[in-house]
């Protein structure tokens, strides 16, 4: 192509100047002829010679030139009708890898981003080799004076490549930003600052939009905005992590999700970790990589579910830590009598029991609870078996105090082998009292020890009691008047001295007496069932099972005295 150009260049160059050379050498001859005619002394013949052959040099030149450019014309129709076929040929060739670049290349929609930031380099080097291919054919079409084509589709792919590179140089931003935390563990993650970062790359985007209003059509760049999309789902998804307490079955949770939806047959979970697309992941430390690689993203949902679930079990085990603290602090009502210490009912205990009962079986029934469903049988069964305790304890009591009282009446003295039984197992349960009393605390109070100590006191007692009663049954012919009592109430009765016993049973001491009155436990006054009252002189201290028999005496003294009274009353308002 240059040596022709330089032919070309140079016949032009000849044909231009052949007038003015002529000119000069027909001048020059005639300037020698007129010197010649005036017989100058100055010329020579060799010079004279010379000037003179100059013509014929220069008609032959002319000659020769005419002659060679009839002949480049020939080559020049030849170069024409070459640069023709290379126009076409180059069309032919831009157009297909116009199409090729939508088709199979970095426009294709089969094509990831990584693909198609690589082919996208192999056209940017191809369309350099256009651009020399280009100037050479405008140079040729110069040469043969043909129109300078437009070149519409070199431009137009020039165009696309120039807009792709765009956007493919934002995707290779948004890689180089986001390449520095993929190996980070997800719980060490900064998600602040990668979103900074992100925040930059949508700036790029924006302003790539703001400029070229076309590139939001273009599939790349749809596909970096759904890329930065993902990331945002799987950041979200990172930050919910890192303010949740995950436990490895948590982890499966969610690795599950990722196997299920790729219908993975044979699924690799070790203990800790979990081959995906052959690549071992320690589940403990999960990277941002392995979140790309599980796709979590496409589990959002999914994932809020979990640690929704996650977050409702630990409310249920803080309450139930709430509620087992709480009875681990509970103590113990105790309460002083004559010179021991009791046992309250401590019925508080028996309603915060039956109360926790319905939380937990409401917590039960939670359809999140079921990893908490041992700790819940736990607190269950710790609290029936404080129930059977407590049950246990105050029944023990309960015959406990009726024996004491009973065997603290001076009037048994012939009870005396089981006054001595009594005064043995007495001293255990004075001392169990006393231990109690300096740590009222439930939860240490109610163990397995103690509580196989109590029923073995519990079977001594009521050995002790029901032997007692079977003598009472025998003694009852001693009391006729406690002779229709039942055992029960028989030992009720002597084992009780207080003044409410006392008028529950007044009316086996007098049939027709319904109650009395007392001050400072002195009987002042009896009450009949028809209401009629009899004022006892001096009253009658209260004093155990002594008092029926005084009571009875006093009563019949006053009947006595009354009727005297009365007959003297009317014998002397009659008389």
């Amino acid at each position: 192509m240059d040596k022709y150009e330089n032919i070309i260049k140079t016949i032009n160059t000849i044909k231009s100047e052949n007038i003015n050379i002529e000119i000069n050498i027909q001048k020059t001859e005639e300037i020698y002829n007129i010197l010649t005619i005036y017989q100058d002394n100055h010329i020579k013949d060799e010079q004279k010679d010379k000037l003179f052959s100059l013509y014929p040099l220069y008609l032959n030149m002319l000659n020769l030139a005419f002659f060679n450019d009839n002949l480049m014309f020939a080559i020049k129709q030849e170069f024409y009708k070459n640069t023709k076929e290379k126009i076409i040929l180059f069309e032919e060739k831009v157009k297909n890898i116009l199409e090729m670049f939508h088709s199979s290349g970095p426009s294709s929609q089969n094509i990831d981003l990584n693909e198609g930031m690589e082919s996208l380099k192999k056209y940017i080097n191809n369309f350099k080799e256009l651009e020399i291919e280009k100037e050479e054919i405008i140079k040729a079409q110069i040469l043969c004076n043909m129109k300078i084509l437009l070149f519409e589709n070199f431009y137009l792919l020039k165009n696309t490549i120039k807009i792709y590179n765009s956007i493919y140089s934002i995707y290779n931003s948004y890689n180089t930003r986001i390449n520095d935390f993929l190996d980070v563990i997800y719980y060490k993650l900064n998600i602040k600052e990668i979103n900074k970062s992100l925040t930059e790359v949508k700036n790029e985007l924006t302003e790539l939009q703001k400029n070229q209003e076309e590139a939001k059509n273009i599939l790349a760049f749809k596909k970096i905005k759904e890329e930065l999309y993902k990331m945002n789902i799987i950041l979200t998804i990172v930050f919910l992590l890192q303010n949740t307490n995950m436990k490895l079955s948590n982890w499966k949770e969610i690795i599950n999700l990722h196997l299920n939806r790729k219908q993975i047959k044979n699924k690799t979970i070790l203990e800790n970790t979990i081959i995906i697309n052959d690549k071992t992941i320690n589940i403990k430390s999960i990277t941002l990589y392995d979140m790309q690689q599980l796709q979590i993203y496409l589990y959002f949902n999914d994932i809020k579910y979990i640690i929704y679930k996650i977050k409702e079990v630990e409310k249920l085990e803080k309450n139930l830590n709430d509620i087992e603290n709480n009875w681990k602090q509970e103590s113990l009502k105790i309460k002083k009598y004559n010179d021991y210490i009791l046992l309250e009912d401590n019925n508080h205990i028996f309603i915060n029991i039956k109360n926790t009962f319905n939380n937990l079986h409401f917590m039960r029934n939670i359809r999140f609870a079921q990893d908490l469903i041992p700790k819940i049988n736990y607190i269950q069964n710790k609290l029936l078996f404080i129930y059977e305790l407590l049950s246990l304890w105050i029944n023990t009591q309960d015959i406990w105090l009726r024996l004491e009282n009973f065997f603290q009446n001076e009037n048994f003295n012939h009870f005396s082998n089981e006054l001595k039984n009594f005064n043995k197992i007495n001293k255990t349960y004075i001392e169990i009292m006393k231990s109690v009393k300096k740590n009222l605390n439930l939860f240490q109070n109610c163990n397995t020890h103690f509580f196989y100590l109590l029923k073995n006191y519990n079977e001594s007692l009521l050995f002790l009691y029901n032997e007692t009663i079977n003598i009472l049954q025998d003694k009852k012919f001693t009391f006729p008047d406690f002779f229709f009592l039942t055992d029960q109430e028989l030992f009720d009765l002597l084992s009780n001295s207080d003044t409410e016993t006392l008028k529950k049973y007044c009316h086996i001491i007098y049939q027709d007496l319904l109650t009395f009155n007392d001050i400072d436990k002195t009987i002042i006054e009896v009450v009949t069932t028809k209401n009629n009252n009899f004022n006892l002189k001096n009253g009658i201290k209260i004093n155990g099972i002594d008092t029926y028999f005084m009571l009875k005496e006093m009563i019949k003294s006053s009947l006595k005295e009354n009727i005297m009274t009365s007959l003297k009353n009317y014998y002397n308002n009659n008389m």
